[in-house]
């Protein structure tokens, strides 16, 4: 090899360099196959064949440019800007998997591959639909190829015109140094991919004039998107959690709504899926939500990838080369527009005969006949499906707006920035109780109608139950043992510049989550061996119910303390004060802190060893947090805290290291004769003090104006013991200043002199640094972790009894989700009551 004598690194060879060519080559392949496979499906529909060979083709050059991409990592091949930019060679492999999607380019690709998955899985099933499900997957995937064949991860860094090879790379920053992002992007892009199946069949039945058969092959994909979107949601708020040392799971970033937007949309999807397989309603509304995941997902990838969150999301990626970012806006538009256009043309024209248009006939009879002996006002599972779905709806549409922000403030020329946390919990909270309860009692309200009293009747046990677990549950709260902390006299701000407090108001949405807990739960067990098509529903409910009472719990209760650590100290907390300065009205947590030493050299390396001590309870620990600057790609450097999490089975304790603070107090101007007080922190007892200091007169050492020439301010010192001793800082010319130690703490230093009057700035300094360290006291994060898990095993156990089923009972009059009397002991009760009264 040769080597540029300038940089003393070896030149790579065309072989070395095959591989990324070859890369290239499959995406720009995969980009003719699927436009063959479209031109096939819209203009030959005969040659069915010939678009099926191209489209498995398409996705195997995907899988292909997929792997390439995996091998150059493995192998270091650093010539290769992306690998650069995104590995080294000390990293594990794990890590150098992972960061095939670490950036924008291998986040489209991985986007790219599991959309083809997905596209693999199901075209074979499509039946009737096959030829307009193919037309607007290759369309999709065709698009995303031409994103990656501008934006790609396969171009070579040049120097001269020639390929050089560096030992090592940058590597990943320290938040993606993580468990998580080797999981984490996976099983969220395989949601999104997912969502590419639920918007092409939607298409198709609207292009075929189909508004019914289709649901039965869509809905097991639907609740696969469900689960996968919905645990990757999970996983997400939970690598947050332990990686950006903020202390909390979710913080309405626009990145995290990209993936909650669509979420919602499908969960309204998959309960009006339900209601058109028993009433044969919904179908135009069903259509609609199909396609809106999608169409969300597309929409807020442009959003995070046209450059207007940079500097204002956590989660904001680097602007995207033109033509790509033009193929993926022509993406957006083409598919919102020609969605909405072909939905809106097919409803205007087919809504006034919609019974003609329905395949599986016995569904409307079924249903005409169940609204005419319903002979009494009421409500049925129908109306709470309805109310609860257009909840849902409307909370996607909330979170759109907020995520949208930043983008109308560019188009209006302003400066962009995110909706604040606060604001989305002031907005959201109002859909939150309702439904939140619709869970609870939908499980009870049959498919006939019911009156209020009725359905009373149904819950009266549960409720019952929910307010005796309750009252157990605040029994074991309230023992000191348990170890959650309570505090009597916090608030939360409420809607209206009101504030209530917090302990009550958090026991209230517990008791909401124990009874939707408690109404599952019963139902479950009521209906584990006559009806296992509903059982994943139950779990999942209880799994959304668990995850929210352990955010509820673990926000609304949670505590936090400032501590102000050097090496060597122990310390005390802060003056009561949370990290925003406010008082937490007497809740200082019993807590003492001994920072061993600081590793500021290498994220690598154990460092920022803190002995922590907990008062009271025999119990102490050492945590490791950490808090590195990592390099930018503009050459800057980026702060970024990574928290030492304590769990017990009550509570975690969640330390998160702050930055390095330089000045010891605020910086005072003082006069020739005049005396003044520097108030300074005191590690010992956490208790502010005070140092006196008087200016007596300066000199000057040396000759005027010269280099070297010292020009000193003679200062006393009272110490807080009254001991007082002379301190001379100062300035040099030609070296700056000169500082005077006082004692073992502090020093002090003269900032400016002003030559005319005397007086000089002085500024009060730690001798040894002083880092900030944040202490959250976060209770019952556990049920974070089960409601999550809980989630995805429902989820996945409808889809896999929906799968299982086999047998098109989406198309008869008894649907699987109308249960029989017999195998539903409510609706036998129900049917008994009514014909009495009959």
């Amino acid at each position: 090899m040769n080597d540029f004598p300038e940089l003393h690194l070896p030149i790579a060879t065309p072989a070395q360099l095959f591989i990324g060519t070859l890369g290239r080559i499959f995406i720009w392949g995969g980009v003719s196959l699927f436009a063959l496979t479209l031109i096939q499906s819209l203009f030959f529909p005969k040659s069915r064949k010939l678009g099926s060979v191209s489209f498995v083709l398409g996705c195997v050059c995907i899988f292909a440019s997929f792997l390439t991409l995996g091998s150059l990592f493995l192998n270091n091949q650093y010539e290769f800007a992306y690998v650069y930019e995104h590995s080294q060679a000390s990293d594990a492999a794990q890590y150098k998997v992972a960061a095939i999607w670490a950036g924008q380019e291998g986040s489209f690709l991985l986007w790219a591959t599991t959309s083809a998955i997905f596209g693999m899985l199901t075209i074979w099933a499509t039946g009737i639909y096959r030829r307009w499900f193919a037309a607007v997957y290759s369309l999709f995937l065709g698009s995303i190829c031409g994103i990656l064949a501008y934006e790609s991860p396969f171009n070579i860094q040049l120097i001269h015109g020639h390929a050089y090879i560096p030992p090592t790379g940058q590597g990943l920053n320290a938040s993606l140094q993580n468990y998580w992002v080797v999981i984490h992007p996976p099983t969220i892009f395989l949601g999104f991919g997912s969502l590419t199946v639920l918007f092409a069949y939607a298409v198709s039945a609207l292009v075929l004039r189909k508004y019914q058969d289709w649901t039965k092959q869509v809905r097991p994909w639907a609740l696969v998107s469900l689960s996968l979107v919905g645990v990757g949601l999970c996983m997400g708020g939970m690598w947050a959690y332990e990686t950006l040392g903020w202390g909390g799971f979710w913080k309405w970033d626009p990145v995290e709504n990209v993936s909650f937007v669509p979420w919602c949309m499908t969960v309204a999807l998959v309960h009006g899926l339900i209601v058109q397989g028993v009433r044969g309603k919904w179908f135009w509304s069903n259509l609609m939500l199909a396609g809106l995941p999608f169409l969300f997902f597309t929409y807020g990838t442009f959003l995070t990838r046209a450059g207007f969150l940079d500097g204002v999301s956590v989660h904001s990626f680097a602007t995207m080369e033109h033509t790509a970012h033009m193929v993926l806006l022509t993406l957006c538009i083409v598919a919102t527009a020609g969605f909405f256009g072909l939905w809106g043309a097919r409803w205007w024209k087919d809504s006034r005969s919609e019974p003609t248009l329905l395949a599986a006939g016995p569904i409307v009879k079924a249903n005409q006949a169940a609204e005419s002996s319903a002979g009494k006002l009421g409500t049925d599972r129908e109306g709470w499906y309805r109310t609860g779905s257009l909840l849902i709806v409307l909370i996607g549409i909330a979170s759109a707006i907020g995520m949208s922000v930043p983008l109308f403030q560019y188009m209006a020329h302003q400066q962009p920035k995110v909706v604040d946390e606060h604001l989305y919990h002031l907005v959201l909270s109002w859909f939150f109780i309702p439904v939140m309860l619709m869970m609870a009692v939908a499980p009870f309200v049959g498919w006939r109608k019911l009156s209020p009293w009725d359905i009373v009747g149904r819950v009266f046990n549960v409720l019952s139950i929910t307010i005796g677990l309750l009252g157990v549950i605040m029994m074991v709260m309230n023992n000191p043992r348990i170890g959650i902390q309570l505090i009597p006299n916090q608030f939360i701000d409420f809607p209206f510049k009101r504030q209530v407090p917090a302990l009550p108001w958090v026991v209230f949405l517990v008791g909401i989550c124990l009874f939707t807990i408690v109404g599952n739960t019963w139902r479950l067990i009521e209906m584990r061996k006559a009806f296992k098509l509903s059982l994943g529903a139950f779990v999942a409910h209880v799994g959304v119910a668990t995850a929210m009472s352990g955010l509820i719990i673990s926000r609304g209760l949670e505590r936090s303390q400032v501590y102000e650590l050097q090496a060597g100290e122990i310390s005390a907390p802060v003056a009561n004060a949370n990290e925003k300065g406010d008082l937490i009205n007497g809740a200082t947590l019993p807590f003492t802190m001994n920072l061993h030493e600081i590793d500021e050299d290498s994220i690598h390396k154990p460092g920022n060893h803190i002995l922590v001590d907990i008062q009271g309870q025999n119990d102490h620990y050492i945590a490791d947090p950490k808090y590195v600057l990592d390099p930018t790609s503009d050459g800057d450097e980026k702060p970024e805290s990574v928290p030492d999490i304590h769990r017990y089975w009550t509570h975690d304790n969640y330390l998160s290291m702050g930055s390095r603070q330089k000045l010891a107090g605020d910086p005072q101007t003082i006069s020739v004769g005049q005396t003044k007080s520097f108030r300074l922190p005191d590690f010992e007892d956490g208790v502010d003090v005070f140092y006196n200091v008087k200016y007596l007169g300066m000199q000057r050492v040396g000759q005027p104006g010269q280099s070297g020439t010292k020009l000193l301010a003679n200062l006393e010192v009272e110490t807080p013991n009254h001991a007082k001793l002379l301190v001379n800082p100062g300035m040099q010319i030609g070296s700056g200043p000169l500082p005077a130690d006082i004692d073992a703490d502090y020093f002090v230093s003269m900032e400016r002199m002003d030559a005319a009057t005397r007086e000089v700035t002085l500024q009060m300094r730690f001798i040894k640094p002083v880092y900030l360290a944040y202490l959250y006291y976060k209770p019952m994060v556990i049920l974070v972790w089960i409601g999550a898990g809980l989630m995805f095993l429902g989820g996945m156990m409808s889809a896999l009894y929906r799968r299982k089923s086999g047998k098109p009972s989406d198309n008869k009059g008894a649907s699987s989700e109308a249960p029989s009397k017999k195998n539903d002991p409510l609706e036998a009760v129900s049917s008994k009551q009514s014909g009495s009264k009959r």
